[in-house]
């Protein structure tokens, strides 16, 4: 599959190869998603280092899990290659492999091609765990440095910065800064250390430094907590309003799973919160037509028409047809969050 993001990380280009990850056209995409509406916060999170070389013109190239529209995880190799055809970064092209038909086999397909074993791209991983294990053990001396932590493991210091950032999404000092600051936070919480005994313990020649390292931690672990907080407040306003509301409604969320469902809707398909509980709407209702869910998954697909409802005539089992009305939520973002189904 292959994608164009800009810098504001919009797709302007899909190619057909979409529709099997996403069972959506691409005319259904361009100019229309963004990276997070189209693998999930999740992705956007663990890939946002990433994300963030892509857009300073460095190519990147890693392995990660992607969660399917369907739920499926497939296992993929990404190549991020920048667009600098006019002197500047505008943005970049995604090239996505699905390699999950190789996990079960004995080799698997290095980033440049080469056929490589499973065991020995298992000692690799096994080599990484070690750097980290030797990174954690020294924290309040010095950073060991890139020669001694490839010498430990023997293998070139090229290789094992690749290696690392691949598996991490960083490089290995920020990853040591990154525990240091962990250690810094636990110290100052719980054993009421100051900064600047903090600064001396973890080596820091000016304590101003460490003041600085602490803030950038915090700063983005509280933006990513705010974050999670609001959209939790955001999806429990409208938990509350669906189990409230007099008629029979369900709310699913934009991979369609089953979220909270108003209790005339349970009624009326004689169902119980715990038999639906971590279920998507087509294992509640299997005898929904292919084409229906297909329609169901464009409403997930539009934002510009989520205030227009669409009503379908659902054939919930061989012998019973219910018009449902189906409308979108709004995430705390502005985008799509999921469904809530009325009928």
């Amino acid at each position: 599959m292959i994608l164009y993001f800009d810098r504001d990380l919009i797709c302007r280009f899909a190619n057909n190869a979409c529709e099997d990850w996403f069972k959506t056209k691409p005319i259904d995409i361009i100019d229309k998603r963004n990276l997070a509406d189209l693998f999930g916060i999740d992705y956007l999170i663990k890939t946002r280092a990433f994300n963030k070389e892509i857009l300073e013109g460095r190519e990147q190239v890693f392995k990660i899990d992607i969660q399917t529209r369907l739920r499926e995880v497939r296992s993929a190799i990404v190549t991020y290659s920048p667009d600098n055809a006019s002197g500047e970064i505008e943005g970049f092209y995604a090239h996505i492999v699905d390699v999950s038909s190789l996990n079960n086999q004995s080799f698997v397909i290095d980033l440049n091609g080469v056929e490589i074993s499973r065991q020995y791209l298992d000692g690799r991983y096994k080599q990484l765990g070690e750097v980290v294990a030797f990174l954690k053990g020294n924290l309040t001396t010095e950073f060991p440095g890139i020669p001694e932590l490839a010498k430990k493991i023997l293998i070139s210091e090229s290789k094992l910065k690749r290696d690392f950032k691949a598996n991490y999404g960083t490089t290995i000092f920020d990853y040591y800064r990154h525990l240091q600051m962990e250690l810094a936070e636990k110290y100052i919480n719980e054993k009421k250390a100051s900064k600047k005994q903090m600064a001396i313990l973890l080596n820091f020649s000016n304590p101003s430094n460490f003041s600085v390292c602490f803030r950038k931690y915090l700063n983005e672990k509280n933006s990513l907590t705010r974050n999670a907080a609001s959209e939790k407040a955001n999806n429990k306003s409208y938990r509350i309003f669906v189990a409230q509301l007099p008629v029979a409604a369900a709310m699913f969320d934009n991979e369609l799973m089953f979220m909270v469902a108003s209790e005339k809707w349970l009624d009326d398909n004689q169902l119980q919160p715990t038999e639906i509980k971590d279920k998507s709407l087509f294992e509640i209702f299997p005898s929904i037509s292919t084409k229906y869910k297909k329609k169901l998954w464009q409403c997930l697909d539009d934002i510009s028409n989520h205030n227009t409802p669409v009503y379908l005539m659902i054939e919930q089992d061989p012998l019973k047809q219910v018009r449902w009305n189906v409308s979108t939520w709004i995430n705390e973002n502005s985008g799509i969050g999921g469904l809530i189904i009325c009928s």
